[in-house]
């Protein structure tokens, strides 16, 4: 599924197994979620940390991202490993 078809109110798991509810359509390269994890918080995510979307059938498909999604979340992991190294 491309990320432009997130409607609010579908559900997406992100990579770190935690599902969330969408909010509000994605904006760039973030995402506004409801996020279910250790307590129920809401906030702006990366798309590159949603892992798949559940689509209302309630099948399971995996989030594409477009080109400029992709460049974003290159740089990001770079300054991630930079810092976490």
């Amino acid at each position: 599924m491309l990320s432009k078809d997130l409607v609010k109110g579908m559900r997406v798991v992100l990579k770190n197994g935690w599902e969330a509810d969408v909010m509000a359509k994605p904006k760039g390269t973030r995402i506004f979620l409801k996020v279910y994890g250790f307590e129920t918080e809401m906030g702006d995510c990366w798309l590159k940390d949603v892992a798949t979307v559940v689509t209302p059938a309630g099948r399971y498909e995996a989030l594409e991202l477009n080109d400029k999604q992709k460049k974003e979340a290159e740089k990001i992991a770079k300054l991630e490993a930079m810092i976490y190294s």
